[in-house]
Formats: structure tokens, sequence, C-alpha cells
């Protein structure tokens, strides 16, 4: 793939590489248009966003999806324009990636259970969850569609399989989500714990709140490579 199959308005993930191990936070930008074959130029995606933090030469990390494929390349800043725009060098070749390996990785952190009432499945929750949780362990792996914990903790839980799920993927990327449980098992003696959970985020309703998990498991994968 070349920057001119970039289609306009294509939502793009932007990180600023701060050295060899660490990336800076993450922008949300739309590709605004091609200024050569190997330069562009952005704008940001959101109204409450802005490229005012960025540096102007910063070299960059740049991803975006095409159907079930994740993209992946890196940048140079070259210059802030007006409008909330920014003009990017490409500086090395767009590695094409199956959306399924960025959507189960293993990634182990806590992770602290709640009720949810029924009345709060189909909405974002701000802020943290009133009251302790009910149970709380170590995630096993989180997907952009859901969670999987092998715990030697049993969860009792006799009611509906609805849950708030409260967890972390980096110190500033906190998520708050509504969840299922859609699988509760034994495990075999040879894996880490006794029991497997599986938990289906519901997010038929909540595209920003999928976008912004999205937008985590990817920069996660990224900052750790």
């Amino acid at each position: 793939m070349v920057l001119g199959h970039i289609e306009r308005g294509a939502n793009l993930f932007i990180y600023e590489e701060m050295n060899n191990e660490t990336l800076s936070e993450v922008y949300t930008a739309d590709f605004h248009y091609l200024e050569s074959d190997a330069s562009f130029v952005v704008k940001c995606a959101r109204l409450n966003e802005s490229f005012d933090n960025l540096d102007p030469k910063a070299h960059l990390s740049i991803s975006f999806m095409t159907g079930p494929f994740i993209n992946t390349f890196r940048g140079r800043a070259v210059e802030k324009k007006r409008g909330g725009m920014v003009l990017i060098d490409q500086i090395s070749d767009i590695s094409t990636h199956n959306r399924r390996q960025f959507h189960r990785d293993e990634i182990r952190v806590p992770v602290r259970l709640h009720d949810l009432p029924e009345t709060m499945r189909n909405k974002s929750y701000h802020g943290k969850p009133a009251g302790e949780p009910i149970w709380s362990d170590t995630s096993f792996d989180v997907s952009i569609g859901g969670m999987c914990i092998i715990t030697n903790k049993a969860l009792q839980h006799d009611q509906d399989p609805f849950f708030l799920i409260e967890f972390s993927l980096t110190e500033r990327d906190y998520h708050v989500l509504p969840a299922k449980m859609v699988r509760r098992a034994n495990c075999s003696r040879t894996i880490i714990g006794r029991f497997d959970y599986g938990f289906q985020f519901l997010f038929d309703h909540l595209p920003d709140d999928k976008a912004r998990l999205t937008k985590g498991i990817i920069y996660r994968k990224m900052s750790i490579k």
C-alpha cells in the first residue's frame, strides 16, 4: 500500500515517539490531503483535541484501518498549519497486518468487576464505579471485542451475567465497560488457573467507547515492539 491509496477523511491514530521504548499521547486525526508521493496533511478528528503539544519535528508512529486490516508506518512531523493541521513526511513503508493479530493480545492488567444495572447496559460510564467491586483479579488477554480471565478465584454470581468491567491498559488509558459473561468453564490442569471466564463487551450502542479501546490496544501493541 502507498499513501495515495488512503482515502480522504480516513481515521488515523498518531503517536509521538519519545524514545525507542515509549510512545506519547495518542492523537486521533483525519487524512486531509496528499501533499506529494511521500508527504500528507492531517487534521484533528475531534473538536476537543489539538496538535498544540506535538513536537514540530517529532518522529511518529501512525496506524489506520482498511477493512479487516490494520496498517502501520512511521512518519516525521514537518510543519504545523492553520486550522489544526500538520504536514507529515512518510519515512517508512506501510506494513499491513490482519486485524485479528490486534484483536486478541495477552494483556495482563488488574480487573475489577461491578454489578451492571439493566439501565446502564447501553450507556457509556464516566468516572469510577461507585462502591467496592464484587470480584477482582488479573486479565489473561484483552481484545477489541472482549476479555478472557483465567484464574484460581471462583466468581460466585448467580444473577444475570452482566457486569461493569473496570481496567487500565496503561496509566493514562482507563476503561469502564459494560460486558456480558459468555463463557464460564473449568480449565485443564496444564493451564495457570482453574477457571476460564470469557466476557463480551457491549459495544452495539457505544461506538466511541469501542474506538477508544481499539486505539488503546493498538497503542499498547505498538509501544512494546
